[in-house]
């Protein structure tokens, strides 16, 4: 088995920019001979029950994340989230619905850095692996 793995792959589900099927997914990582593949889809995890059990079925480690965009005063940012276990995978769900509820400006879920201030994002955070992908100035 290749222990290369994926990290940062868009689905179906990600909407903007995501085309492949979870079946093709699987079917590819299979062929690459892939133990492990992340979906990180844009601020969801709309398809990850889906993910979970094709890629289980297929005999893959499925590993459960997201990409968000972050925001600070005067800049904006990529941060991929990986659920590390079960307790990540709570923590990342309620992240992307505070995202979604308290943070939606332009048909865009944003996480703002207000929240990582004083160790707010601390119960959020607890089990997530994250990772700064891009910084860009407003």
């Amino acid at each position: 088995m290749n222990k290369f793995c994926h990290l940062s792959l868009h689905s179906e589900y990600s909407i903007n920019d995501g085309l492949i099927s979870m079946a093709d997914l699987a079917q590819k990582t299979s062929d690459l001979g892939y133990e492990s593949v992340a979906i990180t889809d844009n601020s969801n995890l709309f398809g990850f029950v889906n993910f979970y059990q094709t890629m289980r079925e297929n005999g893959i480690k499925p590993i459960c994340g997201s990409e968000m965009t972050l925001e600070g005063e005067n800049s904006k940012g990529q941060l991929t989230l990986l659920a590390k276990d079960l307790e990540g995978y709570k923590n990342l769900m309620k992240l992307i619905s505070h995202a979604n509820t308290h943070g939606k400006r332009n048909k865009e879920c944003l996480i703002n850095i207000e929240i990582l201030k004083f160790n707010r994002i601390y119960n959020f955070s607890k089990y997530l692996l994250l990772n700064q992908t891009k910084t860009f100035i407003k």
